[in-house]
């Protein structure tokens, strides 16, 4: 049996089945400098890569990201020319495009499938089959501090392109990320007893799934509506707009936030069976003017002039880069380095 995947969901599975397996064996091009922050790794585990001189020099690998691994007790081995992406647990696999970086997890479209059952023999077979080659090495830490030391300090090569590196900013992830929306927002009147605790059954069950570490690092947005239940996906950026009030005329944004799971309560819930559950940290709240929203009245639909506002819709996807700037600027988020 297969499963496709792609983007953010991708990664969310690849965390999800390294926390639940016994054994690891990550079979990929590159390795970046820090593995550890990616996903949960074990004594023992096993990393194959093509961490040669040749690609530490031009810093498509990271020798310090495998040391890191090898401090661990992560069996390390060198496997030249290897393209292949393959993480192998205990009962499945994932073929796919992602190598065992930052960049491949904030920065590029990845995607790949989930194998399990009877498709395993083949991934398994050749896993046994890379290990045993004559040219796959398994590396000791002497050999890896040598091509640490030949490592740029700056991702690329010559003093030119660290020159300009130097000199670029890294957009937030709320410019960068695949889908942004901007949901209404109005002041919640309130859960029974009986939803929180379908809740908390809720949250519970995506903490199994490995979607979060704990119940308490999900933010749910309650009685999101079909609508919007529909159209959003684990992985995209949301922004709140609240609708105006006496002391914000014009209204608020609060965010960035990301959606890491969509969840259906059940139908006796009625109008309020779907929820959004969130991964709210280092959220921000502006009160907005109306040359703050100018720049964003045509994506939002918004209707400005002569004291009239016309408040937010009920879900607005922000698809060009200077919209998503713009929004970045009203929450006060500057570009990171």
């Amino acid at each position: 049996m297969a499963k496709f995947f792609a983007g953010n969901p991708l990664w969310n599975e690849i965390r999800r089945r390294a926390r639940k397996s016994r054994t690891l064996t990550a079979c990929v091009a590159y390795v970046g400098r820090h593995p550890l922050e990616l996903m949960k790794w074990r004594p023992d585990d096993r990393l194959v890569v093509n961490v040669t001189e040749e690609t530490v020099r031009r810093a498509s690998c990271s020798a310090r990201g495998a040391l890191a691994l090898l401090n661990r007790r992560v069996q390390v081995f060198q496997a030249p020319d290897l393209h292949a992406k393959a993480y192998l647990f205990d009962n499945s696999a994932i073929v796919c495009s992602a190598n065992v970086s930052s960049n491949s997890q904030d920065d590029l479209e990845e995607a790949g499938v989930v194998i399990t059952g009877i498709g395993l023999k083949p991934v398994r077979r050749w896993v046994r089959s890379l290990l045993s080659r004559d040219s796959t090495t398994r590396l000791d830490s002497h050999v890896l501090k040598a091509l640490a030391r030949m490592e740029p300090k700056t991702p690329g090569s010559g003093r030119s392109r660290q020159r300009k590196l130097r000199g670029q900013k890294r957009e937030h992830w709320l410019v960068r990320t695949g889908r942004l929306w901007v949901l209404s927002t109005s002041t919640d009147e309130g859960e029974t007893s009986a939803e929180a605790s379908a809740a908390r059954k809720a949250a519970s069950l995506l903490v199994k799934e490995g979607v979060a570490d704990e119940p308490s690092d999900i933010e749910w947005m309650k009685a999101c509506g079909g609508r919007t239940y529909k159209l959003a996906r684990a992985g995209d950026g949301i922004v709140h707009g609240w609708e105006p009030s006496a002391r914000a005329p014009f209204g608020k944004f609060s965010g960035p936030v990301r959606c890491i799971a969509r969840v259906d309560l059940g139908k006796k819930w009625g109008a309020r069976r779907y929820r959004l559950a969130l991964a709210a940290k280092g959220e921000r709240t502006t009160a907005l003017t109306a040359n703050a929203l100018r720049p964003l009245a045509r994506p939002l639909r918004l209707r400005l002039g002569k004291g009239q506002f016309r408040g937010f819709g009920a879900v607005r996807e922000l698809k060009a880069i200077k919209h998503r700037r713009a929004v970045a600027r009203l929450l006060g988020i500057k570009a990171q380095r």
